[in-house]
């Protein structure tokens, strides 16, 4: 098993992650410079954490609240059965 660390295991992990990272839309883009891709991959990740936070608020909380009736903070079990139900698939107790 290849060094992950070594030149040949960098090359190896560029081969197989670089095309994917790349073509995805994804701002990682590996060159064999440590420090360009620690910067990038930084970036990759703030810009990771900003869409995830932008979909939660846009997207999941709002959804969320939708059947957080009581506004607990938690889908309690008859919040549930309405979500399921609203869903098309009833449960009962």
């Amino acid at each position: 098993m290849n060094d992950p660390e070594s030149a040949e295991g960098i090359s190896i992990f560029k081969e197989v992650f670089a095309d994917r990272l790349v073509n995805e839309g994804n701002p990682i883009i590996l060159t064999g410079d440590v420090e360009k891709d620690a910067t990038s991959f930084k970036e990759g990740l703030d810009q990771m954490k900003e869409t995830y936070n932008t979909i939660t608020e846009e997207d999941v909380k709002p959804a969320f609240m939708k059947f957080d009736t009581d506004e607990s903070g938690a889908i309690d079990k008859s919040e549930l059965q309405q979500l399921s139900k609203t869903l098309g698939f009833p449960l009962t107790d």
